[in-house]
């Protein structure tokens, strides 16, 4: 259950963004696998590697629907300037009240 939300959350963050230019496979690969840190930031310790393989087979699925969308840039921007849980929070609140 705890993946089916956290994924949901995950693929809903990327798939409601836009922006004037589409995001490239890396970039999108690197907006993923901020968002699986952030979600990772968040969880009992025990739950990080369990959620890390989980999402493995999911990883190439989320970056093609991520290149096929747009993307806010101004999201991209921040996930990938984010080195720590309370800088990738602000991101992701910042865009969770941009597609309000």
């Amino acid at each position: 259950m705890m993946k089916q939300v956290i994924f949901a959350a995950l693929a809903l963050g990327l798939l409601t963004s836009c922006s004037s230019r589409k995001l490239s496979a890396d970039e999108c690969g690197t907006l993923i696998d901020k968002e699986i840190d952030f979600a990772v930031s968040v969880m009992p310790p025990d739950a990080e590697d369990w959620f890390r393989k989980s999402h493995a087979d999911d990883r190439a699925d989320l970056v093609a629907k991520c290149v096929a969308r747009k993307t806010h840039r101004k999201y991209y921007n921040c996930m990938s300037k984010a080195n720590d849980p309370s800088a990738l929070r602000k991101c992701v609140m910042d865009e969770g009240r941009r597609n309000k």
